[in-house]
């Protein structure tokens, strides 16, 4: 099948550069701390400065990725170097030096001893020239949209929070809930980051009774519609499944565990909001997975 995609009809000739010197020389420092507190709590705090030279493809990307279905343009091929002036997307120059530097801050709430163990951690991350796929434009020709992106970079915040807790009902049962969401904004920009997670709760019941063992497992993804331009909002869903499984001791520090695992035992038609071909590749529908484990 011939596949064409058509960039612009008014582009103005490209430079030809070659970056055959070039180089990133990230620098990274973190610092942390925990507190110690009775009843088997502890609250952890750690601050960090990172910086990330971009990848590959980040900087090299020039022509149609079919895992994808779009067309890229790295960090050397900036459409600031052809694109017409009047164009309505201000993109920079080409920036193959860029470095993307982040300051963070995690604060954990962790509880280690008893029935009930938890972690929960907050987050803010502070990320100047953030590398990310932008929009320039959409074909439609073949049937199934292509987007045109070209890597940029942004100023952004990200925040969120995430955790879980187990509770050890008995011997043999333990209840656990678990959940994440993270929020982002682009400084001085309308629109959002593209393929950002949507939030997530849920929570898993484990059973042992000897030699077998199984677990029920249930979590709701939640609806994504703070998207960016060339996205639509993705549905949330419910995910429901469970595994049952049986251990055979060999010897000490041997065993054979075979096991039997239902997969979206609800048959929900989800899609994964982070894919870039989401529409085309959603989740798998009801499935059933049996396998075998061996420790030694």
């Amino acid at each position: 099948m011939r596949r064409s995609f058509t960039i612009c009809s008014r582009c103005r000739s490209r430079p030809s550069t070659t970056h055959t010197n070039l180089k990133h020389r990230p620098f990274s420092a973190s610092l942390g701390a925990t507190w110690n507190r009775q009843a088997g709590y502890a609250v952890a705090l750690a601050i960090a400065h990172t910086e990330r030279g971009p990848s590959v493809r980040e900087l090299f990307a020039n022509g149609m990725n079919l895992a994808t279905n779009s067309y890229e343009l790295g960090l050397t091929q900036s459409p600031a170097d052809f694109l017409w002036d009047d164009f309505p997307v201000p993109f920079a120059p080409s920036a193959p030096d860029l470095m993307e530097r982040t300051n963070s801050v995690n604060l954990t709430l962790r509880r280690s001893r008893g029935p009930l163990e938890m972690e929960i951690g907050l987050f803010y991350q502070k990320i100047s020239d953030y590398i990310y796929a932008r929009l320039i434009q959409s074909n439609t020709e073949t049937g199934v949209r292509a987007n045109m992106l070209a890597y940029t970079a942004a100023d952004v915040e990200f925040r969120g929070i995430d955790g879980q807790a187990s509770l050890q009902l008995n011997r043999a049962s333990r209840l656990t809930v678990f959940g994440d969401y993270v929020d982002t904004e682009i400084e001085r920009n309308s629109d959002n980051l593209p393929r950002i997670s949507p939030g997530r709760l849920g929570g898993r019941y484990e059973h042992i009774v000897d030699a077998f063992s199984g677990d029920l497992e249930y979590y709701h993804t939640f609806k994504q519609d703070k998207v960016a331009s060339y996205e639509t909002a993705t549905p949330g869903y419910d995910m429901l499944n469970a595994t049952l499984s049986y251990r055979f001791d060999l010897a000490p520090r041997r065993t054979v565990e075979l096991y039997v695992r239902g997969n979206n035992l609800l048959d929900q038609l989800a899609f994964v909001h982070t894919s870039f071909v989401r529409d085309q590749t959603p989740l798998r529908g009801r499935n059933l997975v049996l396998g075998m484990r061996h420790a030694f």
